[in-house]
């Protein structure tokens, strides 16, 4: 597998930058890499904060998961009834 970024919507959302731009991005990097390496999958890992309600990829995008992607994780940093970062208000558990 090839991970070209880890968290990258989080990790842009934390400098800035918008979902948009983030799955385009994603998007670009995935088409030349399965046009170098066709056999070959492609992952990234998704943050709790990806998911949060009002300012989260999920919510600012109709379909965060850009297409050449074969593979998701989630990182939780947290207990699976208490994922996230108290401390920005972000923990939730992961049933929800």
């Amino acid at each position: 597998m090839i991970y070209p970024n880890d968290e990258p919507y989080a990790l842009a959302r934390l400098n800035g930058h918008s979902a948009a731009a983030v799955k385009q991005d994603l998007e670009k990097v995935g088409a030349l890499i399965k046009k170098t390496f066709p056999n070959i999958p492609l992952g990234f890992t998704f943050s709790r904060i990806d998911f949060d309600i009002r300012d989260g990829a999920f919510a600012l995008l109709e379909n965060p998961l850009p297409e050449q992607f074969d593979w998701f994780g989630l990182a939780c940093y947290g207990s699976w009834s208490f994922c996230g970062d108290a401390s920005t208000g972000n923990a939730r558990p992961i049933t929800e």
